[in-house]
């Protein structure tokens, strides 16, 4: 028989933490309408897609993924300029351009259908390959 996990609310704790029998989550982790146990059919490495936003319509490699967040970085996707103050031995800052995260519902993966790029879906084979649904190709 298992035994229910009394739920604490806090406002420290960042991510859901096992203490002794109880789950504590943080209370604005859990207002926010992600799941943390979603998995993603995006991962690192992937050629993605934006489907909306400024940047709507370019292709990159995914970077990093954040999945706490439900958020990704993409190579030249979600530019921003950070400005850095100057360090030591240097006269003047500098202007930094830098990826910032895109959320997972804007991207989509790519496949290479009649020589254009193609947002699709996947699904798993029998050994747990990543197909895609479009064009039956292995990811």
């Amino acid at each position: 028989m298992s035994v229910k996990k009394k739920i604490k609310y806090t406002k420290t704790a960042i991510k859901a933490k096992e203490k002794r029998d109880r789950l504590v989550f943080n209370v604005a982790f859990l207002k926010g309408r992600r799941n943390p146990r979603r998995s993603w059919d995006i991962k690192l490495g992937d050629e993605v897609i934006v489907i909306s936003g400024d940047d709507k319509g370019k292709t990159g490699k995914v970077l990093k993924v954040i999945s706490a967040k439900a958020q990704a970085i993409v190579a030249g996707i979600n530019m921003k300029t950070k400005h850095r103050k100057p360090r030591q031995g240097q006269e003047h800052g500098e202007k930094v351009e830098m990826e910032a995260p895109i959320d997972m519902s804007n991207i989509s993966l790519v496949v290479q259908k009649e020589g254009k790029a193609v947002a699709t879906r996947i699904r798993h084979n029998k050994e747990g390959k990543r197909i895609a649904v479009k064009t039956g190709e292995e990811i």
